[in-house]
């Protein structure tokens, strides 16, 4: 199971949030803070959850995500979810 997140300002015109993947950098940060493991690579969050997972292990993964998303959108002054 592979994800990945682009973090743009404006999706239909892939504003970045930040210069040189700043953000994504941001983001990493507070996801491995909430016990996520991810990678940042330039603008994107990369994610690759063991193939084991159950649902509900997957619903954690997401919900820490979700925390490191909206610390980030916070960051930016972007209403978080």
């Amino acid at each position: 199971m592979f994800a990945a997140l682009e973090l743009v300002r404006d999706v239909e015109a892939r504003t970045r949030l930040d210069e040189d993947g700043k953000s994504a950098l941001l983001c990493r940060n507070a996801a491995v803070e909430a016990g996520l493991m991810v990678r940042a690579v330039r603008d994107s969050m990369i994610s690759a959850a063991p193939l084991i997972c159950t649902s509900e292990e997957v619903d954690i993964l997401i919900d820490m995500m979700v925390q490191a998303l909206d610390l980030t959108a916070q960051h930016y002054g972007i209403n978080a979810s």
